[in-house]
């Protein structure tokens, strides 16, 4: 064997720093190239790619571990939800009052949907439609437009839970909706308001408000939010339902709702005579359109959105003593009122209603 030939022109020990070194012999042409670093062997990789797999492992699990440990009751009350019960039953050929749904409904361009009664309320049947979620405003405000005086109103009950907890308040309650209602004509509602948590510097939020404010039409409002009806959507994600119902209340004052659905007296939630008489006094001072009733919430939708006039606070004071938590958190004061001001529609929440199991 000859003598090996290297490479010329480099100082000793740095001839093959970045670069590949080729080892020669006199007639047998190069050897192997030999590369400046080591290739790992496959079980070195192959540890290097456990190890990595493994952090990432842990770094996720963390990040799960960490968002399932923040409060949200009702995520928590979703997921543990069975699926929701079918809503309602066939309404039957000759049950009392469905020829003049059926009317309403053939000038709503909606005969064609099957008629559903939801519950009976005092031996009154309450009738309604099943839509996707997603349409269920849509399908309601059509109803309510076709009326041309029929006596019913038009109302979003939001899901299976919803119309269920809805149906048991309704067959658990002895007193009419005309007696609710007539309570609720001689109803005080500022010295309720009195009695709600927030002092006493309140008083004047109720009669004189709405005096102040019956009859002014306000003008578009810096910041004006458009409408957000959450009934009828999932309460931790926000998406519609695959079934809503909407039902025609017999009666043609959206304010009477609360009486026909006995809706409220849990802890904290006003009984349903006062919200006829909360409903009926902003109905006249701000055009409230009574758009859904939820199992735990009560949706408007406002025809003169509150400002920050000295009538739109007072009314704020108001809404803080009806309904002191508002969309179902601990927000109170300045940022809850900034989030009415403007709004198109007004959502109370009463945490803890019934669950319609």
């Amino acid at each position: 064997m000859g003598p090996r030939r290297e490479n010329r022109g480099l100082p000793r020990g740095v001839e093959g720093a970045g670069r590949v070194r080729f080892d020669t012999v006199p007639g047998q042409g190069p050897r192997a190239a030999r590369l400046p670093f080591a290739i790992p062997s496959p079980i070195v990789r192959e540890r290097v790619v456990l190890v990595a797999a493994v952090v990432l492992l842990v770094c996720g699990l963390s990040v799960w571990a960490a968002m399932v440990g923040r409060p949200r009751p009702e995520a928590a009350q979703t997921l543990a939800e069975a699926p929701p019960p079918p809503i309602g039953s066939p309404a039957g050929a000759d049950a009392p009052g469905l020829g003049a749904v059926r009317e309403v409904l053939a000038r709503a361009m909606l005969a064609g949907l099957p008629v559903v009664r939801l519950f009976d309320r005092a031996g009154v049947p309450v009738f309604g439609l099943l839509v996707p979620g997603r349409e269920a405003v849509a399908v309601r405000d059509r109803i309510q437009a076709a009326r041309l005086g029929a006596p019913f109103h038009a109302v979003v009950l939001g899901g299976g839970w919803d119309v269920r907890a809805h149906e048991q308040a309704a067959a658990t309650t002895t007193e009419s909706p005309e007696a609710i209602l007539r309570r609720a004509a001689r109803l005080d509602l500022d010295a309720w308001l009195r009695t709600r948590e927030g002092g006493p510097a309140d008083v004047r939020s109720g009669t004189a408000a709405a005096r102040s404010s019956a009859g002014v039409v306000d003008g578009p409002l810096d910041g004006e939010t458009p409408e957000q009806i959450t009934t009828g959507r999932d309460p931790a994600l926000g998406l519609p339902l695959r079934e809503v119902a909407v039902a025609l209340i017999p009666s043609a004052d959206g304010a009477d709702t609360p009486a026909w659905l006995s809706f409220g007296n849990w802890p904290g939630c006003p009984e349903p005579a006062v919200h006829v008489a909360w409903l009926r006094r902003w109905s006249d001072a701000r055009g409230l359109d009574v758009v859904a009733f939820g199992r735990d919430r009560v949706e408007v939708r406002v025809a003169r959105p509150l400002g920050a006039d000295e009538s739109s606070q007072q009314i704020l004071r108001a809404q803080r003593r009806y309904a002191p938590a508002p969309d179902g958190t601990s927000v109170r004061g300045g940022a809850r009122d900034a989030d009415r001001r403007g709004a198109r529609s007004w959502t109370f929440v009463w945490p803890g209603g019934p669950s319609g199991r």
